[in-house]
């Protein structure tokens, strides 16, 4: 029986092959890999078995149930519906497929799928043998087969969690589209200098969203905004995203007018599907952005029911507060001290000119809780000001999916209120599933919570969403290494550090997790990359380096390069966090100090604390008694 915790690929039985090739491509079964011509195909685990389960049974219907027994077994706690969609999604890029063209796999409503291409098998000790693409009657499948779903029904574990970001496949069998909105480009000075185009891109991702979840997906801002200055081959897009369909466009602002352009490009064949031009007031921009969206889903869906066309009719907007908030939104997503304070100025200043703006109420919101974790302000009064926005922003819209994270968040951060943060999230994403933020948000909290494989299924999630983002990768590495599963947590990391190879934190869990696996000298290389990005993390660089050090049989050389720590003029003048010395403290046995440094961290309302219970550099204090205290604190004890 395999470990719930494995993520090796799903292997042929010994009488079958181990390569399958089909058209360009060829799977190997054992190394759980894809290529084309030779060259790899990016392929997440998860989809990988999927696409060999449908392979090997080429021209056989292959059942919903069927695929969730072999690939993910009977007592997954998974949403299947999810996982499987995301798996399509993800195959169909990878084979440069579109779900209407059924080149390699047809979708047969409410029966399951079937791999049409014609498949070549490479047998283990012969050459390669054709295996066509013929229907196999149910009742001639292999022995083999019934005795592999029994055994699931048994309770054949899981593989690797499910890679999920898409709702269920809906009822009538149309696939799910799956696209990225490319930033909109700036025409003219004024747009340039109000950053319209980002407005545009971040709404647009927004808008589309909303419409019909469980059949158009989108892919986050974060991912979207890394392509703003240069525009990628769309092959290489189709194939790093995930995605079918490609949206891109410009905006030209003159003269309290705008104009739009936009147009959707089908990724397999580069074909040009959609084109248009609006011309509106610029006061009507979002009845102007919200028809643009729905022109869009239809031309990828073709046809839209009423009740994703159902919209709370769009309000004229004063033109400036429009500007200051498109401007608000661009200093924020610069996530520095000097970006929140812009920020904030900005949100404010939409807020005077129109107090009925919930948009710039939520924008003062995120602008209080960005702060909050700067050195430069006070987290309660922050976090203060943060709620009374927040409040203030769900009273005029109840539908602002921003803030309801906002609020679900400072829920979690301010008042350690577990439930109401839970419902906050979840409404949220209701509102907007393509906040990758939000659900990576959720799944902190679900850690916190010692619920670890939902805090995975999350982190999923928000990975999916935004597969370019190195912060959701590295979440998503973070989650499997609280879980206990190092191996899967370092292939996440590196995956963090090939998208961003400066990333600090990165490096910090890909050196955690070697640790795990006894590779102390390989962790402290890690540790020290980490430490040269970024000084700002020394505390925590040097509590790891020092457990690294332990490990490699250096103690005496761990325990100076602590004390160094505690020697310098920034420990002395108290410019580290109450929980990164508490951290130390303990690494040092001084627990007295380091508890009295928790419960000072609980008052001062710094974020790090809530991560007491799974924080490896807090290992020395978890075992102390004095930490139901600081658990109750915190109410994740009764």
């Amino acid at each position: 029986m395999t470990s719930p915790h494995t993520s090796q690929p799903l292997l042929p039985a010994p009488d079958e092959p181990r390569r399958l090739r089909f058209g360009r491509f060829e799977a190997d079964l054992d190394a759980g890999l894809l290529s084309r011509d030779g060259t790899p195909v990016k392929l997440q685990p998860q989809p990988f078995k999927v696409l060999a389960l449908l392979a090997r049974r080429a021209g056989q219907v292959v059942t919903r149930d069927e695929i969730r027994l072999e690939v993910w077994g009977q007592d997954t706690f998974v949403n299947f519906d999810q996982g499987l969609a995301y798996c399509l999604n993800q195959i169909r890029g990878a084979l440069g497929e579109q779900a209407q063209a059924h080149q390699y796999i047809q979708t047969l409503p409410r029966r399951g799928y079937r791999f049409i291409a014609p498949v070549t098998a490479v047998a283990r000790d012969s050459g390669p043998v054709p295996r066509m693409a013929a229907p196999v009657a149910a009742a001639t499948r292999p022995r083999r087969r019934r005795v592999l779903l029994t055994a699931c029904a048994m309770g054949a574990a899981l593989a690797a969690l499910v890679t999920v970001r898409s709702l269920p496949t809906p009822a009538s069998g149309n696939a799910r589209t799956l696209m990225v909105v490319l930033p909109f480009e700036d025409l003219g000075t004024a747009a340039a200098a109000d950053h319209l185009g980002d407005g545009m891109t971040e709404e647009m991702i927004t808008e589309i969203g909303h419409i019909s979840p469980e059949r158009i997906g989108v892919i986050s801002r974060g991912s979207a905004m890394r392509y703003k200055h240069a525009r990628p081959d769309l092959e290489a897009l189709g194939r790093d995203l995930g995605v079918s369909h490609v949206l891109e466009g410009t905006v030209r602002s003159e003269e309290g007018r705008v104009r739009v352009t936009a147009r959707l490009v089908r990724v397999a064949d580069r074909a040009q599907i959609w084109a248009r031009t609006y011309d509106r007031d610029l006061k009507d921009v979002l009845a102007l952005r919200a028809r643009v969206a729905d022109d869009v889903a239809r031309s990828v869906q073709g046809t839209l029911t009423a009740g994703e066309t159902l919209r709370r009719a769009a309000r004229p907007v004063d033109p400036e507060v429009y500007r200051l908030l498109v401007q608000g939104r661009y200093f924020w997503h610069r996530r520095t001290p000097e970006g929140f304070r812009k920020a904030l100025a900005l949100f404010e200043e939409a807020s005077r000119r129109d107090p009925t703006s919930a948009a710039a109420f939520a924008g003062i919101a995120q602008s209080w809780i960005g702060l909050a974790g700067t050195r430069g302000v006070s987290p309660p009064e922050a976090y203060r000001r943060g709620r009374e926005a927040v409040l203030r922003a769900l009273e005029l819209d109840q539908d602002l999916a921003e803030a309801h994270a906002m609020r679900a968040a400072l829920d979690a951060i301010d008042g350690y209120d577990w439930a109401a943060a839970e419902r906050g999230y979840r409404r949220a994403l209701e509102l907007n599933p393509s906040d990758a933020v939000a659900h990576q948000w959720y799944s902190l909290m679900l850690c916190i919570q010692g619920r670890q494989e939902e805090s995975i299924e999350e982190a999923r999630r928000a990975y999916a969403s935004d597969p370019a983002s190195p912060v959701m990768a590295n979440n998503l590495a973070g989650m499997l290494l609280v879980s206990g599963r190092p191996a899967e947590a370092l292939t996440q990391a590196e995956t963090a550090i090939e998208l961003q190879p400066d990333y600090a934190r990165g490096h910090l869990i890909r050196g955690e997790a070697l640790l795990m696996q006894g590779q102390a000298e390989a962790a402290l290389q890690a540790f020290d990359r980490a430490a040269a990005i970024n000084a700002e993390d020394r505390p925590r660089v040097t509590i790891f380096r020092s457990r690294a050090l332990a490990a490699a049989g250096r103690p005496e050389e761990a325990r100076r390069s602590l004390e160094a720590l505690m020697a310098n003029d920034a420990w002395r003048e108290g410019r580290y966090g109450f929980y990164d010395r508490a951290a130390v403290l303990g690494q040092v046995g001084r627990s007295d100090e380091a508890f009295e440094a928790l419960r000072r961290a609980i008052d001062a309302r710094e974020g790090g604390v809530r991560f007491v219970m799974h924080d490896p550099a807090m290992d020395r204090l978890v075992g102390d008694p004095r930490i139901e205290e600081i658990a109750r604190r915190l109410r994740l004890k009764g």
